[in-house]
Formats: C-alpha cells, sequence, structure tokens
C-alpha cells in the first residue's frame, strides 16, 4: 500500500479547506516609483550587474560541481532559483558532475533606466552577456567527460535582474541563450 508523504496530505486537505470560507477580495498593492534610482549612473548600475551575475555564476560554478544548492539563494530568485535547482537534480540522477569554472564578459544593457531612473520594486532589468565555459567540463561517475565536442566554448546570453530592496542587491531572475545574431564572436 503506497502511503503520501503528511507534507502532501495536509497540503491537500488545507487546499481542499481553503474553498469553504467566503473571503473578500483585499485591495491589491501596486509598486510604486521611488524618486531616487537606485544607481547614480549607468555605468554604476553596469558594473552592479557584472558583478551580480559573475557571483551567480560562480554560485552555479559550485552547485554543479558539488551538488549543494544552499547558496542559490544568496544570488538568484525565482524563476531562475527554481530552474538551477532543477538543472542540479538532473546532475545528481545522472551522476554528473562539473569541473572548472565559467566566466561572464562583454555584459551591456538591453536597458538600464529601471536602475537608473525611478526605481519600481519589482521591475526586472536585462543584459547581454558572453558567457565562456571554455574551462569547464561535466564528467559522469566513471569522470569521463559528457560534453559534446561540437558545443560552443562561449555563447551569448540574456540575463534578467531584479534589485532586491531589503538586500540592497541585484538577484537573477531569470537567463536564457540569446537567439539573435552571436554576439560573443
Amino acid at each position: 500500500m503506497a502511503t503520501l508523504p503528511r507534507v502532501t496530505v495536509l497540503a491537500a486537505a488545507l487546499l481542499m479547506l481553503s474553498g469553504c470560507v467566503a473571503t473578500e477580495p483585499g485591495p491589491v498593492a501596486t509598486p510604486e516609483a521611488t524618486s531616487e534610482p537606485v544607481f547614480a549612473s549607468e555605468e554604476e548600475a553596469l558594473a552592479a550587474a557584472t558583478k551580480a551575475y559573475a557571483a551567480y555564476q560562480e554560485v552555479l560554478d559550485a552547485a554543479f560541481a558539488t551538488h549543494d544548492v544552499s547558496s542559490l539563494a544568496t544570488v538568484a530568485i525565482d524563476p531562475a532559483l527554481t530552474a538551477v535547482r532543477e538543472s542540479v537534480a538532473d546532475y545528481v540522477v545522472k551522476g554528473h558532475h562539473q569541473i572548472g569554472l565559467s566566466s561572464i564578459d562583454g555584459v551591456s544593457f538591453v536597458d538600464a533606466s529601471p536602475l537608473t531612473g525611478r526605481f519600481v520594486e519589482g521591475e526586472v532589468v536585462q543584459i547581454y552577456g558572453c558567457l565562456d565555459v571554455s574551462g569547464v567540463d561535466v564528467v559522469n561517475a566513471s569522470g569521463s567527460s559528457v560534453v559534446a565536442l561540437s558545443r560552443a566554448s562561449r555563447y551569448p546570453l540574456v540575463a534578467s535582474l531584479a534589485w532586491s530592496v531589503g538586500e540592497q542587491r541585484l538577484l537573477v531572475t531569470e537567463e536564457e541563450t540569446w537567439d539573435g545574431a552571436n554576439f560573443c564572436i
């Protein structure tokens, strides 16, 4: 006989009960712009964005090498946080781990105004960058590389970052390979 974890049973019970209580819709808070920009200049904002993404990549490298995801929340929030946790879990299932480190260069803004103009909490800023994985290998449990020989050593990406008011820093919210013209050649 299969048993469900207590958390699953509790969650299901709470979901069933939530439909039994009448609730009045509450006011929806709308983000308000501040009068002060987060950064004084685009150069300062770009330096912070570059530093934040490099820190994110450093934590990812460590997570893929050790399978320890405990530091991910220090550099990312959802949906990036969940996506990386799932990717690391996939590495564990496959018996893979990363050797070596990646790096980011050629960082530029899509639009810096959310950080240099009137700031609205929750608004994201996007950057373009070139991710260099030439020093990275992924090996299986027996130590054999699973990286395709045709893998590019550098590829373009676009990443979204959000300013955390509470933590006073940028956190990665999303990243994906840029599907436009390769600007990392």
